[in-house]
């Protein structure tokens, strides 16, 4: 007897019923002659018996989905299961034929190859039919768009998802990260951890997994190490993931002392903020060095700020210019405001 790979999906299929060996040679033929007939498109109910041994598994693996109305305020009806039958049937079968293979045989690359080149409105369903069946989640090019947040929801369903990713995306933005729904990028990220997690609960996602993670490239993935922060936060997993490799050797900042510039530069490079977040401390960081260059060049480090020096740098800083402690190559001589001083200060509030 086996079992999915997917032991935490409250939809796993179990395979012991199925039979899982080589084709025979009457699936053969009646492969070919769908074929012959076919040529693509969608699956008919009335297949031939001869196939029904590899039709079967699809079916029930679409059975256990959770898959989302098709009208509003009711659950979901059988028009959406045979919306999904429809679609992934017979491309799986055909690819049955064309392989000479049954889809318990496939690689991963074939199962991928398969999504990505079917049409856009199966690749939903035959991904999730591989997930269920096979315990595979495609990694497919970004370039297809593909949401592995709906592919997500279909399978733990869309109750798990929101209990989820409202406490992950809460907890990033109050660290300056833009996250949210229209945040496809994060969104991918965290569904691809729930998937490759087998993850129907926050708690089921490890740290072996986040490091698994870490290294690939990606627009999605540069949001696993905030994810796994958050997790730490949550007391998830028991310690922080290592920290990137420190800085390359940047050129200095003018005006700016050395020491100053390399404390900035190593926070910069392992800062969890959002990008936009990071920009804005660093330049706040680059002004600020400047200012002690000119009037507290003694001071290099956070550990030399006194409540006093503290208290002149706000003094100055309502009385700085537009333009003023940038680099020569950023203020440009049409620049609206150049001279006049950034911060008005009423009488009242002086």
């Amino acid at each position: 007897m086996t079992t999915l790979a997917v032991t935490h999906s409250p939809t796993s299929v179990l395979t012991r019923k199925y039979d899982r060996s080589a084709l025979r040679a009457d699936e053969v033929e009646a492969l070919g002659d769908v074929a012959a007939r076919k040529g693509g498109g969608a699956w008919v109910p009335n297949a031939p018996r001869a196939l029904a041994r590899l039709v079967l598994p699809i079916h029930d693996a679409i059975n256990s989905l959770h898959l989302v109305t098709d009208w509003a305020g009711r659950r979901a009806n059988e028009h959406s299961y045979a919306r999904f039958r429809l679609r992934c049937t017979w491309p799986i079968l055909r690819h049955v034929h064309v392989l000479g293979r049954t889809y318990w045989e496939w690689s991963e690359l074939e199962w991928c190859t398969l999504i990505e080149q079917g049409r856009k409105e199966g690749r939903v369903p035959v991904s999730a039919v591989a997930y269920v069946l096979r315990g595979i989640r495609p990694n497919l090019p970004p370039r297809l768009q593909f949401s592995y947040s709906h592919l997500y929801k279909v399978i733990f369903g869309q109750a798990a998802w929101d209990q989820i990713e409202p406490k992950i995306s809460t907890t990033l933005a109050s660290w300056g990260f833009a996250v949210g729904r229209s945040n496809n990028g994060y969104v991918q990220a965290l569904a691809i951890l729930l998937l490759d997690g087998h993850a129907s609960r926050l708690e089921d996602l490890s740290r072996e997994l986040l490091e698994a993670h870490v290294s690939e490239r990606g627009p999605a993935l540069r949001y696993v190490r905030p994810i796994a922060t958050a997790l730490h936060h949550f007391g998830i997993i028991d310690r922080q993931l290592p920290m990137p490799p420190g800085p390359k050797q940047a050129p200095p900042w003018d005006g700016v002392a050395a020491e100053w510039h390399a404390l900035v530069r190593e926070w910069q490079a392992r800062a969890v903020y959002s990008r936009g977040h990071v920009g804005h401390v660093v330049n706040a960081a680059w002004k600020a060095g400047q200012w002690l260059a000119e009037y507290h060049p003694e001071v290099t480090r956070p550990e030399g700020w006194t409540p006093e020096l503290a208290a002149h740098f706000l003094r100055c800083v309502m009385d700085w210019t537009t333009g003023q402690y940038l680099p020569a190559d950023r203020v440009s001589p049409n620049m609206a405001g150049v001279g006049e001083t950034s911060f008005a200060i009423s009488d009242a509030g002086s």
